[in-house]
C-alpha cells in the first residue's frame, strides 16, 4: 500500500516537472521573439539617428549659406529679402519641426526597447525559478524512489 502511494506521489511530481518545463519552453520562446524584436528596434534607431544628423547637416548647411550670403552672391533687393525670410523662417524651421519629430519617434524607440528588456529580464527571473522548481521536484522524485 505504500508504494501506491509513492507512485501517486512520483506521479504528480512527474507532472508537475513536465508542467513546468513547458513554461519554461513558452518563456523562453518568448524571450526569443523579444531578442528579435529588440534586434529590429535597434536598427530602426539607427536609421533615426542617421536620418537626425543628415537632416541637422543640411539645415546647418542652409543656414550657413544664408548667413553669409553665399547662396545670394550679388542679388539683393525685395525679392532677396522674401526669399531669405522664406529660407530662414520656412525651410529651416521646417526641418527644425521635422528633426523634433524624428526624436520624438526615437525616444518611443527607446521607451519600447525599454520595455522589451524588462519583460525579457522578468521572464529570465521567472525561468530561473522555475528551473529551481524543476531541480527540486526531481530532487524529491529521486528521493521518493531510493
Amino acid at each position: 500500500m505504500e508504494k501506491t502511494g509513492s507512485n501517486g506521489a512520483v506521479s504528480n511530481m512527474n507532472a508537475s516537472i513536465n508542467y513546468y518545463r513547458n513554461q519554461v519552453g513558452a518563456y523562453q520562446s518568448q524571450n526569443e521573439m523579444i531578442i528579435e524584436k529588440k534586434s529590429r528596434i535597434s536598427a530602426a534607431k539607427e536609421r533615426v539617428k542617421n536620418l537626425i544628423a543628415d537632416c541637422e547637416s543640411v539645415k546647418e548647411t542652409i543656414q550657413s549659406k544664408t548667413s553669409s550670403g553665399e547662396l545670394y552672391g550679388e542679388w539683393n533687393g525685395r525679392t532677396l529679402e522674401g526669399f531669405d525670410n522664406a529660407i530662414n523662417y520656412g525651410v529651416t524651421e521646417e526641418y527644425s519641426s521635422f528633426i523634433k519629430q524624428l526624436e520624438e519617434i526615437l525616444n518611443m524607440l527607446c521607451d519600447e526597447e525599454t520595455r522589451l528588456e524588462n519583460i525579457y529580464m522578468e521572464n529570465y527571473g521567472v525561468i530561473g525559478k522555475m528551473l529551481g522548481i524543476i531541480n527540486n521536484l526531481k530532487n524529491e522524485v529521486e528521493k521518493s524512489i531510493n
